[in-house]
């Protein structure tokens, strides 16, 4: 089934749904052999997805076993990472030479290029060879087995609503923060609140599907429009720490050009964030909810689309 509730199914029985159908999904990329690029790139969506949906309902599972579940998703997202990054610094470089191909010379910066594909497969041969696959499978397993004895003190919109709060309050203040200190740091955390409230409308997604869906849309321009900042602040880091075994004329137009990007992209996230922020949180969980409970008690099991 896709990644979102259904009417006819309690929150708690929807929740261990949708947790098992994405390790399942996560550990079926795994043993996908033919690209493991893509399967590495999947299986971290698919945590990413597992993560937000213990966000969404972290104050019925309880501390203890929200941290529980999400330290095993954090140490699996961790045997992924170092083969990640690498992909993702060869895609950027080749992502912002297509951006301004026009100022560009055909294949631009060759020696930067051979030194990420140089790095991006000695990450592939390490985690073939540290079986990072079967490690990361066996921690999917082990939250797996958890999941059924998952208990919910509330089956209702109150399993759900103060998670959504708790996301949209969070993005909103990193909104906030970014605007009076623009920090990469500060870039990076607004970036994974927006994604939380993404996957947070993402799961709820058939409430109300016009509105949500809508918003949910924005959510995920704005998460890519960080994401693209993000992997830019990345590889200008990366490119720093080796710049003198680079050619310089590579080094410096890259980093003019990256420092050009990320200023567009900023202004576009920062534009988007207004938008999506102008709520208080507040007023936006009870909005939802009220549209949570029409959805819930309809009796023809159509979906409200306006």
């Amino acid at each position: 089934m896709s990644y979102h509730f259904v009417k006819d199914e309690s929150v708690a029985k929807g929740t261990c749904r949708l947790v098992k159908e994405r390790v399942e999904h996560a550990m079926k990329c795994l043993d996908q052999p033919r690209d493991e690029m893509e399967a590495v790139h999947s299986a971290r969506k698919d945590i990413k997805k597992l993560r937000a949906i213990l966000r969404l309902v972290r104050l019925r599972l309880g501390t203890k076993l929200y941290r529980r579940e999400t330290d095993l998703l954090r140490d699996a997202a961790e045997k992924l990472a170092p083969v990640r990054d690498a992909r993702v610094k060869l895609a950027t470089i080749d992502a912002l030479a297509e951006h301004f191909q026009e100022r560009l010379a055909p294949k631009p910066f060759p020696k930067v290029r051979a030194m990420l594909k140089k790095e991006n497969d000695q990450a592939r041969k390490i985690f073939a060879r540290d079986d990072g696959t079967n490690d990361v499978k066996d921690l999917l397993t082990k939250m797996l087995g958890h999941a059924d004895d998952w208990r919910f003190g509330s089956d209702s919109w109150g399993a759900l609503g103060p998670g959504l709060r708790r996301a949209y309050k969070a993005g909103r203040d990193a909104y906030a923060l970014v605007q009076e200190d623009d920090s990469a740091e500060n870039f990076h955390e607004w970036r994974k609140r927006v994604k939380d409230l993404w996957y947070h409308l993402s799961l709820l997604r058939r409430v109300w599907s016009e509105t949500i869906d809508s918003l949910r849309k924005q959510a995920e321009v704005l998460s890519e429009y960080l994401g693209d900042e993000h992997d830019l602040a990345v590889l200008s880091d990366a490119l720093a720490a080796v710049r003198k075994k680079l050619p310089e004329d590579e080094v410096e137009t890259l980093h003019g050009l990256i420092d050009l990007r990320r200023k567009e992209l900023r202004a576009e996230a920062l534009a988007l964030g207004g938008k999506i922020y102008m709520e208080k949180p507040s007023v936006f969980s009870k909005r939802i909810g009220g549209y949570w409970k029409k959805w819930r008690n309809q009796k023809n099991g159509a979906a409200v689309s306006k």
